[in-house]
């Protein structure tokens, strides 16, 4: 076989190696159906990775090299980042809502998942400490937004400066990067949510309190 020697050398390094044949070619047989396009061959691959039981698989070859880097983008997004992330992400935002409803909560539960919904957007690829940074400063921000919102819902003058203002700061800061705009986003999105509350005195901050305590349940 072409890649026997190739094989051997990187068995001694460790890998487990497997030389396929495309069909048609080779050693393998011709497909009975008379397929032989790239996604049929692509398929073929991710039958072969799923057969052997890898969890990573590495592509070497020349002349379906594009089957192997799509079985490779396959397998990455399995047992990768993207479907964990995807996964980790969707639970931090549902699960408040889907307990507190349990315990006849569902209001509280949703204001935590729009808490959680917004500290999520802050939440974008870097290193850990840039994420936590932008994390936190995200709940500060929608944490103060939410009160100063809703304490100016009784003038409508004043709520219009405040809408004004905030709405210009937080277009603004789009010009300092992805995580300064998701912040920006997700103060825009408390503040129009909280446009109509009719939360006075103490409920205000407990309103503020569940968003908050939202945000901090998708950090852990």
């Amino acid at each position: 076989h072409a890649w026997k020697t190739t094989g051997e050398r990187l068995a001694r390094r460790g890998y487990r190696v497997a030389a396929l044949d495309a069909r048609g070619h080779g050693d393998s047989d011709w497909a009975p159906d008379g397929v032989y396009s790239q996604d049929a061959m692509v398929a073929d691959l991710k039958c072969l990775i799923e057969q052997l039981g890898s969890r990573r698989a590495e592509g070497l070859g020349h002349g379906a090299a594009d089957e192997a880097r799509h079985a490779k983008a396959y397998k990455s997004f399995i047992n990768g980042r993207y479907l964990s992330e995807g996964l980790r992400i969707t639970a931090g935002i549902v699960f408040p809502a889907l307990l507190l409803g349990y315990f006849n909560m569902l209001t509280t539960g949703i204001v935590m998942s729009v808490g959680a919904l917004c500290v999520s957007a802050a939440d974008t690829p870097g290193p850990m400490q840039n994420r936590v940074y932008g994390m936190l400063s995200c709940i500060l921000v929608i944490g103060i937004v939410t009160v100063v919102v809703s304490y100016c819902t009784g003038s409508p003058l004043l709520l219009g400066a405040i809408i004004f203002a905030f709405g210009f700061l937080f277009s603004m800061i789009t010009v300092y990067g992805t995580r300064t705009s998701a912040l920006g986003i997700a103060a825009l999105l408390v503040m129009i949510l909280n446009l109509q509350s009719n939360s006075k005195g103490i409920h205000i901050w407990t309103n503020a309190l569940y968003i908050v305590m939202g945000g901090i349940w998708y950090m852990l």
